[in-house]
């Protein structure tokens, strides 16, 4: 091969070397290995578990109007309201002077005492342990969370630490409130009973009839407020609605007649304050008195 034949080979090779020099610089890099990419990969939602159609609802709270610890919170309330009613009844039904306010008294004995034995057959039914108006265990429903009626005091310890005591029910004494919630037969309340029971059994007469009918007023007009309210609220089960109706209605009829009576007695407090309040006046004596005979006149001697 001569000289020129080899420069044009040469020369090609170069020129061709050239070109593809260029081809590798126009092409991007590779993307370094373990680099994430630059748009971060889309977010997967979880599928929903909610049936179509439906809609999540929220859970019931006991605190709500309708729940259970409002319904117990009420049937607590009423169980010690109406044992106060009947204690205090039934020291009325001794202590009263007005015949009017004995037979009322007698009165709410019964309907009060009627309308506990419902609440506590509820109470029992429900799992719910009444408690009495002195703070204690209502015995009638004590084994109501076992699901039976225990003898009362059976396992209920005593402020010593044992079962039983003092205090505890005889056989066949469950359901009895404390004997101490009593008045004694003296008439003088016992160092359980209420504050109610100790301020009428310091009064007598018309001022007891007087501040056991005012009680009976501000007390039955509470009740009825508060009958009311759950009336209208639709507390608890369909049972315990019943009763509220029921009972609301026996209320109402209680404060009507106590006002009734209120009004009687004010009649007669009014009398007997006008009577007492009406001064005796002695009549002024007619004629003109004869003037006395000077001393030492004998008597039937005519006067000067």
């Amino acid at each position: 091969m001569n000289r020129s034949s080899i420069a044009c080979t040469a020369l090609a090779l170069a020129i061709a070397l050239s070109a593809s020099d260029g081809r590798a610089q126009q092409k991007s890099p590779p993307p370094t290995p373990g680099t994430p990419p630059s748009t971060p990969p889309p977010t997967r939602t979880p599928p929903s578990t909610t049936t179509p159609g439906t809609q999540k609802q929220p859970s019931p709270s006991s605190t709500e109007p309708g729940g259970t610890a409002n319904a117990e919170s009420f049937v607590q309330e009423v169980a010690q309201s109406y044992q106060r009613e009947i204690e205090v009844s039934r020291l009325a039904t001794t202590r009263a002077q007005s015949s009017d306010v004995k037979n009322f008294a007698k009165q709410l004995v019964d309907d009060h005492t009627k309308g506990l034995e419902k609440l506590r057959k509820y109470a029992t039914e429900k799992n719910i342990t009444l408690r009495t108006a002195t703070g204690t265990t209502d015995h009638a429903t004590s084994g109501a969370q076992t699901g039976r009626n225990e003898p009362a005091g059976r396992n209920e310890p005593t402020p010593g630490g044992q079962p039983g005591g003092k205090d505890s029910p005889q056989p066949g004494q469950a359901g009895r409130e404390p004997s101490t919630s009593r008045p004694s037969s003296s008439g003088t309340p016992g160092e359980g009973a209420s504050a109610e029971i100790r301020e009428l059994s310091a009064k007598s007469g018309a001022e007891f009839d007087k501040a056991y009918i005012q009680m009976m007023v501000d007390n039955h007009q509470k009740a009825v407020s508060l009958f009311e309210r759950q009336h209208d609220a639709k507390l608890g089960d369909s049972e315990l609605q019943s009763f509220i109706s029921d009972q609301l209605g026996t209320l109402k009829k209680h404060l009507n007649k106590a006002r009734d009576i209120q009004k009687d007695l004010q009649k007669e407090s009014d009398k007997d304050t006008s009577k007492t309040s009406t001064p005796s006046t002695r009549p002024a004596p007619t004629g003109t008195p004869s003037p006395r005979p000077p001393a030492g006149t004998p008597s039937g001697a005519p006067t000067r």
